[in-house]
């Protein structure tokens, strides 16, 4: 009988981290909390001006132009600065993974790498 009270706990437990994205006040990750900082700080910087999904007309148009501004940027980019990228994407998916803007957020830290990160 304990082992199912527990077991219904951990359940009810999981199901508050996957709607809250957290688990109620503390991080559900690993992610340092300078890290986490850093992600605030980016998401309060401005897209840059040659990122204009949005002029699309339709979804798979936006896309295109998102995906053609992010692959010209990541080709003049290091493998380093590239790998870079690769990490802090995957930090943040974790630490907000019920982002609003997916692409917006990704074209953000490839900017920020970009203009931070070593060559």
């Amino acid at each position: 009988y304990k082992a199912q009270a527990n077991r219904q706990k951990m359940a009810a437990k999981m199901r508050e981290i996957q709607v809250r994205g957290g688990n109620g006040g503390g991080p559900a990750h690993d992610v340092p909390k300078e890290r986490v900082e850093m992600f605030r700080k980016i998401e309060q910087t401005e897209l840059p001006k040659g990122y204009n999904p949005g002029a699309g007309s339709n979804a798979e148009e936006s896309h295109k132009l998102h995906q053609s501004y992010v692959d010209k940027r990541m080709a003049g980019m290091s493998a380093e600065q590239r790998g870079m990228v690769g990490q802090l994407w995957k930090q943040k998916t974790v630490v907000d993974p019920n982002m609003k803007n997916r692409g917006a957020s990704f074209v953000r830290i490839l900017e920020h790498v970009a203009n931070h990160g070593r060559k």
